[in-house]
């Protein structure tokens, strides 16, 4: 969920440099939280093999691969983007998955994972960024394929649609 090499470096992380390396060589590294570090409620609506997630859901890995594709750090905007992004461009979502998402981000999950108000201002605009791009559902693709495996992020960026200088504008005019 959060990535510990991108946060523990945030200033030395190039992010410029990731783009022309293939998708293996970037994931090795960054370093994700494992599995059994991610709160229970946070995996109960978010994780694919829970039978309470929400559409949006994507696994832990590929939610990292996210980041990277849509060169999000860790910060709580960040993950909110991130998340909308993914709730965005799944066809199945629907408004009062939304609303559950959020409330569940806002009260219930642990203060390191809730996000506020002002997060929430990135997870919409991560969710319409999503929902505008011509490739859906992308939450349900593996990444751990090696046909994307061996693609540099910058394909993969094209291949699904994502424009790294749009989603920097558009974040830039929330951060001021």
């Amino acid at each position: 969920m959060v990535n510990k090499l991108i946060s523990s470096n945030q200033s030395s992380f190039k992010w410029q440099e990731i783009g022309h390396i293939n998708l293996q060589d970037a994931m090795a590294k960054i370093e994700g939280d494992p599995p059994s570090a991610i709160p229970f409620l946070v995996r109960l609506l978010e994780n694919p093999s829970s039978p309470f997630a929400l559409p949006g859901k994507i696994d832990l890995y590929n939610h990292d691969c996210f980041h990277l594709l849509l060169e999000q750090a860790q910060k709580p905007y960040n993950e909110a983007f991130v998340i909308g992004f993914t709730m965005g461009n799944d066809d199945q979502v629907k408004n009062f998955h939304v609303q559950i998402l959020k409330f569940f981000a806002q009260y219930l999950y642990p203060k390191k994972y809730q996000l506020t108000k002002k997060d929430f201002l990135f997870f919409d605009l991560g969710y319409s960024y999503g929902k505008r791009l011509i490739f859906r559902n992308i939450n349900t693709i593996d990444l751990r394929a090696s046909v994307y495996q061996k693609l540099s992020i910058n394909q993969l960026r094209i291949n699904f649609g994502i424009n790294i200088s749009t989603i920097k504008q558009k974040m830039k005019s929330l951060e001021n």
